[in-house]
């Protein structure tokens, strides 16, 4: 969020483990190196937490850890299908993510509880995780706007092989 450190995956173990580098000193950490998929990891909006696409015995769910010692990965998210693509939203009330729980990938957002002055995080119950797209073959990559209003998402249309560019509502109303 400072734009001072920058994750990414990378294969050089042989595994799709999630790294973090200082852009500054060019220093490099792993941050999950759990056998299977440690992908996609973005920093919450309080720089606390990174969220990661994790997998266990084949079953792909987001995950946390901390993000200044990556002690632990904790699940955040688990459901039947693949859960990937976290996102949180830059006032930290919602986590956006792809999940194919209804059969294809779609967006689907999480409202966060966060507690112990921002120190722990958890998906509230109410209200349950909300579907927002339901269009298209394979929706994915959500990005919010800065004022949490917006989602943009990339889609891809089957029909006509192609992926465009999407825009929508944070409750995923008035789809662009």
């Amino acid at each position: 969020p400072d734009g001072q450190k920058i994750l990414f995956t990378s294969y050089e173990h042989n595994n799709p483990d999630l790294f973090m580098i200082d852009v500054k000193t060019l220093k490099k950490v792993k941050v999950s190196g759990y056998k299977g998929i440690n992908s996609g990891g973005v920093f919450s909006f309080n720089k606390q937490f990174i969220a990661f696409s994790g997998s266990i015995r084949g079953n792909t769910e987001i995950f946390l850890t901390h993000a200044k010692d990556f002690s632990k990965r904790v699940p955040l998210l688990k459901g039947h299908g693949i859960d990937v693509d976290p996102n949180f939203s830059p006032d930290g009330t919602q986590l956006a993510f792809v999940s194919g729980r209804y059969g294809n990938p779609h967006i689907f957002v999480a409202s966060l509880k966060w507690e112990d002055s921002g120190n722990r995080v958890s998906i509230r119950k109410t209200p349950p995780l909300k579907r927002l797209t339901y269009a298209g073959w394979y929706n994915a990559n959500p990005a919010w706007s800065p004022n949490s209003q917006k989602i943009a998402f990339a889609g891809y249309d089957k029909d006509i092989n192609r992926f465009d560019l999407f825009l929508m509502n944070a409750d995923g109303t008035n789809l662009e």
